[in-house]
């Protein structure tokens, strides 16, 4: 019985050290296998990375070079390379956006638009692509569409300076909504404008420009005379100023500006400067010869006499080339009512408010229809003619 007793106790303890060392190894092979993977995946995940960090280098890469393209006034070189980028970097926001822009410049007008609304889709409020997108309405021809585009744009998010970006589109929609012949919308849109115009002359004087295009006289020359008073030593807008004056009939403040604009350039043989200086004297001309309603009797009537010569000088010389030709009748009945006119004296003119208005209404239609029958006048003729074409001003 000891025998076997001690047998059985070797056999035991040899299947137990036989077990351990069976765990032991196995202990070991998983370790390994273990440690194998982690290496495998530490491989796998550096090589991905690399291959991923490469695909976004190359993407950077296209995207500068479509970038610079675009700089460069080449958008269809642009483009390829911008294509080229999303697809190492596909759904890159930054990249659809100058893929998009870059179709809208190479003039793809339906591919810029339909790349630029998908994009419009994920951000509506979005100030740029609102812009870009009534840019392209107008190429569509759908001007009511630009229209609420450019309003959305200006209330739209921007990045950066939002005021500044806001106060350009605005300014664009302006041009659009004169073309267009709204000129009440744009004169609205200046107005807003205008209440935000930061003591900026150079945006005055713009200003100003657009809104001499909607007709409205009194609003332009308030903007004028603040870019005047923002900047009274540039030269430029003060010209800019009289030039618009005096086109409008507004010879006062003509003279004023243009003296201005004078006084600041200088002498000079510049014919910019010699060409301001010749329309500084036919404003000051046009306000030596006006009858202001607000001068003494007497020396109203005597301007108006002194129109008077002008004008009959003028009818004179017409009729003179009209010898072995049949007169024109509006020509012959303007003859006939200078007739009674010439009897006319200071003593006469200076109490009857009728006869005043009857003497300057006959002067201003013989310009106007002698310029109809013998060509444009010259001097003081050619002065009286656009007094005439802007009479409602001037008396204003």
């Amino acid at each position: 019985m000891s025998e076997i007793s001690e047998r059985f106790t070797a056999d035991t303890a040899s299947l137990a050290a036989t077990r351990r060392k069976l765990m032991v190894w196995d202990a070991f092979a998983f370790l390994s296998l273990t440690l194998v993977l982690l290496v495998l995946l530490a491989v796998t995940l550096l090589l991905f990375r690399s291959f991923t960090s490469h695909r976004a280098e190359l993407g950077r890469r296209w995207s500068s070079r479509g970038q610079a393209a675009l700089t460069q006034g080449k958008p269809e070189q642009a483009i390829g390379a911008l294509r080229t980028a999303l697809e190492y970097a596909p759904g890159d926001r930054s990249y659809e956006l100058l893929l998009a822009q870059s179709l809208a410049e190479a003039g793809h007008t339906e591919e810029a638009w339909n790349y630029f609304e998908s994009l419009w889709e994920t951000e509506p409020g979005n100030g740029w692509i609102n812009l870009q997108l009534a840019r392209l309405a107008l190429r569509r021809r759908r001007p009511d569409d630009a229209v609420n585009l450019y309003r959305a744009a200006i209330y739209g998010t921007w990045e950066g300076d939002g005021s500044v970006r806001r106060r350009a589109v605005r300014l664009e929609l302006t041009e659009v909504l004169l073309q267009q012949g709204h000129k009440e919308a744009a004169r609205a849109e200046l107005l807003v404008i205008a209440g935000n115009a930061d003591n900026d002359p150079t945006l005055e004087l713009t200003l100003a420009a657009l809104m001499a295009r909607t007709g409205d006289g009194t609003e332009t020359l308030r903007l004028y005379n603040r870019a005047m008073q923002l900047a009274p030593h540039d030269a430029t807008i003060a010209a800019a100023a009289g030039r618009w004056a005096f086109d409008a009939g507004y010879y006062a403040t003509a003279a004023k500006a243009l003296q201005q604009a004078s006084e600041t350039a200088g002498r000079s043989h510049d014919p910019a400067a010699n060409a301001v200086m010749a329309l500084e004297a036919n404003a000051e001309r046009m306000l030596a010869l006006y009858p202001d309603e607000k001068l003494p009797p007497p020396q109203r009537a005597e301007r108006l006499l002194q129109l008077r010569s002008i004008g009959h000088a003028r009818l004179t010389a017409c009729l003179a080339t009209q010898t072995g030709a049949e007169t024109p009748t509006d020509l012959t009945l303007l003859n006939a009512t200078w007739t009674t006119m010439q009897r006319q004296t200071v003593h006469t003119l200076q109490d009857n408010p009728a006869a005043q208005q009857a003497m300057l209404q006959l002067v201003f239609d013989t310009e106007r229809i002698t310029q109809r029958v013998c060509g444009a006048p010259a001097g003081d003729d050619a002065l009286l003619l656009t007094m005439a074409q802007h009479r409602q001003t001037v008396e204003e």
